[in-house]
């Protein structure tokens, strides 16, 4: 049986148990290797708790980022009606028409292409008389333009150069892919 001997417990021969130590005479007891065991310790729970917490976060830090969207290439067919052939430069710039008032517009570059998305070499295509091939344009710089493609509240049109020099422009059209897909546009390069 217990009994309390000048307030501390003792067993049944009459032993006092030892004293109760508390966690701060337990930790100046404890070895310095020990500290750092528990330190260590604590600190790799508390990480791993919050690399749990933040998992979404981590993710997406490692994912890689969503590449942007395409623009697709616009068709469009050039009509020559002069009585001789056209030449006109492959490469020229397109304006995009800005929404709001004041008809703010941007410039950018496009490249044209055959329909079959390969490139035109010489740098020229020949226009005859009477004909109307059909090219695509390609924006150049899509990452930029993909964008504003994607907001799809703008209207485009091309300058096609001639290369005995000045330019015809095309019609206007939505710069959205609805209207990219279903249409295309026009331009008479033998007008003056």
């Amino acid at each position: 049986m217990r009994q309390i001997d000048n307030g501390h417990l003792t067993d049944a021969y009459g032993v006092p148990f030892p004293k109760r130590l508390t966690w701060k005479e337990r930790w100046k007891a404890a070895s310095s290797c020990a500290k750092t065991v528990v330190l260590l310790l604590v600190a790799f729970i508390a990480g791993m708790a919050t690399l749990i917490a933040n998992l979404q976060a981590v993710q997406d830090f490692f994912r890689s980022p969503p590449s942007p969207p395409d623009v697709p290439p616009i068709v469009v067919e050039i009509t020559n009606s002069s009585d001789h052939p056209v030449d006109i430069i492959t490469r020229g710039d397109f304006i995009l028409w800005l929404p709001g008032p004041g008809a703010r517009h941007a410039f950018g570059k496009y490249e044209f292409r055959k329909l079959d998305g390969s490139q035109i070499d010489t740098g020229l295509v020949t226009i005859e008389p009477d004909a109307k091939p059909r090219l695509l344009a390609q924006v150049l710089d899509e990452a930029l333009y993909a964008m504003v493609f994607e907001r799809a509240d703008c209207d485009i049109s091309f300058m096609v150069h001639r290369s005995t020099g000045g330019h015809q422009t095309t019609d206007d059209m939505p710069f959205a892919a609805g209207a990219v897909e279903k249409h295309f546009l026009t331009v008479d390069v033998g007008a003056d």
